[in-house]
């Protein structure tokens, strides 16, 4: 094993070990119920914003899902700020997580992408730089089809522009992103008329989300 081959074994070990057991912290400590995640923001007063920005920066690098994080924000921040602070927050970790796997994880990332998700890993390949590269991704932003934390490691993975990325990406969660948020916003009144409007439009969204993905699968987009 030459010594390029040792390095990048030795930072695939180590960086596989550290998210196995931070994810095993987080999960065994339960501190991503969320009543925890309401709880802990809003026991920090006025940096409780600072808080969630940090929250939605790290956690979702450990998998861990960034719907309760954005249910929590409209809890406690309500739609429009709630919604601003979670923007933050996904800028963030998109970021991270992005070079992360570019830098650190590449053959752990590559693997599971190549098992799991082989067709959509290899049209990311093929448009990293292209001109189709903006479009393709925005399509799997909108469409729930690969989760939001590892698509961000298979874009770096790919080497996939980062501007095209990053821009894809802000502009492809905004739609989930408001309806968990504005979920969130109107679940402290309990089953209100204002929830079940919420909970409605949140899963139009979703069907429509599935519909959309059948069409582009069918076409070949996908």
């Amino acid at each position: 094993m030459n010594i390029d081959k040792k390095i990048r074994f030795i930072r695939l070990v180590v960086v596989s070990v550290m998210i196995i057991l931070i994810s095993i912290y987080i999960k065994i400590n339960h501190i991503i119920s969320l009543d925890d995640i309401i709880n802990l923001i809003k026991s920090h007063g006025s940096i409780g914003i600072i808080i969630y920005v940090l929250l939605f920066s790290i956690l979702p690098t450990f998998f861990v899902t960034v719907t309760i994080l954005a249910i929590g924000a409209g809890a406690v921040f309500g739609l429009f700020y709630g919604s601003i602070y979670t923007f933050i927050g996904a800028f963030i970790n998109s970021t991270i997580t992005y070079f992360i796997s570019k830098y650190l994880a590449f053959d752990l990332t590559n693997e599971i992408a190549t098992k799991r998700y082989y067709n959509i890993y290899d049209k990311l390949k093929r448009t990293a730089s292209g001109k189709d590269g903006f479009m393709f991704m925005l399509i799997l932003r909108l469409l729930p089809l690969i989760p939001y934390t590892f698509l961000n490691y298979m874009s770096g993975v790919v080497g996939y522009n980062y501007k095209i990325f990053i821009t894809s990406t802000l502009l492809g969660i905004i739609p989930g992103m408001l309806c968990y948020v504005n979920v969130g916003a109107n679940s402290l009144d309990g089953l209100s008329p204002k929830l079940m409007i919420s909970i409605s439009i949140l899963a139009a969204f979703a069907l429509v989300s599935s519909i959309l993905a059948k069409i582009f699968y069918k076409n070949k987009v996908l």
